[in-house]
């Protein structure tokens, strides 16, 4: 685009609203639209030319909310509002329905960032432990090499959204399996605290004032729900059982519970049937479960330091010591 036309339309952005905060986050995230209009309830309409136009709720003003768009703009991603009113992204050959601005966060991060790419070196079946909303189980269903991915997830409002996605995506959905219950040490059935505008930052092991922002604490309401545990060992042994020959591939992102599930893993002595782990850690426990998958003979790869909120390992077998 013709840079004079560029600042035109900034300055209209600019002279159209008096949201002007809002207008400052949108030219700092690159992101130029004709006009942006005001809507009810503190939502933002955008219109892009010609005649586009994209429609965000009131929890997503905020630059990294602008930042995500981008990026995933960029990667090819085509942003549309459908009949019903819900905002329709379609990349990579899917289609998801992003309600909250963690939704959008977490496409950004399998799509643009691949946080979960790995080469596989023949057909395998993941386990996605922490399903959410089925964004990652239905990335890993894309994969050539992938035969089946089993979701695990146990929060009711995280399942009926998967389940749309799933709907929305009836190729990849074919190789989905969907576990509606979440893994851990023992089965058990529990009450959790969770945020609505912040569904994947629930933790069935530490509580939500350890999980969420304080910031989204004061913005958003919290709900309750009654969510079932199961032996991680059980579903892992159910489901290598089901596949002889296959590689056994874990991505897991539960909040805190990934140090009871490989616990149980090792108690079982189950840890040797997967061939490779892609995991966030929590509260710490990098550096324990770095060496708990190390004495069980993995490779282990922590990209980024270990630190009291998050972190992040790789971990994986050759062939000659699986």
């Amino acid at each position: 685009m013709n840079p004079i036309r560029r600042l035109a339309w900034r300055m209209r952005l600019w002279l159209k609203t008096r949201d002007r905060g809002r207008v400052a986050l949108l030219m700092y995230a690159g992101i130029v639209a004709d006009q942006l209009e005001r809507m009810g309830a503190g939502r933002l309409r955008l219109h892009f030319a010609p005649g586009a136009w994209l429609e965000l709720p009131a929890e997503w003003p905020q630059v990294r909310d602008f930042d995500h768009i981008r990026a995933l703009i960029d990667k090819g991603a085509k942003f549309v509002r459908v009949d019903d009113g819900r905002l329709r992204v379609q990349i990579d050959a899917l289609v998801f329905f992003p309600a909250t601005a963690e939704e959008l966060f977490i496409l950004r991060e399998i799509f643009v960032e691949g946080v979960y790419h790995l080469r596989l070196a023949r057909e395998s079946v993941v386990l996605d432990i922490g399903g959410n909303v089925g964004t990652a189980a239905l990335w890993f269903a894309r994969q050539p090499l992938v035969a089946q991915v089993h979701t695990f997830e146990p929060l009711p409002d995280n399942l009926a959204r998967l389940q749309s996605h799933l709907a929305a995506n009836p190729e990849a959905a074919k190789r989905c399996v969907v576990h509606p219950y979440g893994l851990g040490a023992k089965e058990q059935t529990i009450k959790v605290r969770y945020l609505p505008s912040s569904r994947g930052s629930f933790s069935v092991v530490h509580g939500l004032d350890a999980v969420v922002d304080k910031r989204l604490k004061i913005e958003s309401a919290e709900a309750e729900a009654e969510v079932g545990i199961r032996p991680a060992s059980v579903s892992l042994r159910d489901v290598a059982a089901a596949n002889p020959g296959r590689d056994i591939v874990a991505k897991i992102d539960c909040e805190g519970a990934e140090e009871e599930i490989l616990a149980d893993l090792e108690k079982a002595d189950l840890l040797g049937r997967l061939r490779a782990i892609i995991m966030e850690t929590h509260f710490g426990n990098g550096s324990r479960l770095a060496d708990l998958l190390s004495r069980n003979g993995f490779m282990v790869f922590q990209p980024q330091p270990d630190s009291a909120d998050l972190g992040y390992i790789v971990a994986f077998k050759s062939a000659s010591t699986g």
